[in-house]
């Protein structure tokens, strides 16, 4: 996923191989199962960003045109819902952490 270049859901579709989909597939649960763990209060979030900050950020930017697309593809808006919420939480984490040290 590191080296993905797909801009849309359709460029996904079209260019993604098996390891592609399975690579979506297998880092997305992750990173699904540790934004349920977080919003469920079960996972802090200082710890995640110790744990997985730089792999979550990149996943999620590298993946976000797949997943969106196949949200609304698949009529499923649940798709990869805790991993974005997990990014969001863990940029606003990141932005005030950078605010505070330049403050």
């Amino acid at each position: 996923m590191v080296n993905w270049k797909f801009k849309t859901y359709k460029q996904f579709v079209a260019n993604a191989t098996k390891e592609d989909h399975l690579a979506l597939w297998v880092v997305g649960l992750l990173f699904e199962m540790m934004g349920l763990l977080y919003k469920r209060n079960l996972a802090p979030l200082d710890l995640l960003d110790d744990m997985l900050s730089g792999n979550l950020i990149r996943a999620w930017e590298r993946s976000e045109p797949a997943i969106l697309g196949m949200r609304q593809a698949l009529h499923e808006p649940q798709v990869g819902e805790w991993f974005e919420y997990l990014y969001r939480a863990m940029q606003k984490r990141l932005a005030k952490i950078a605010r505070e040290r330049h403050a």
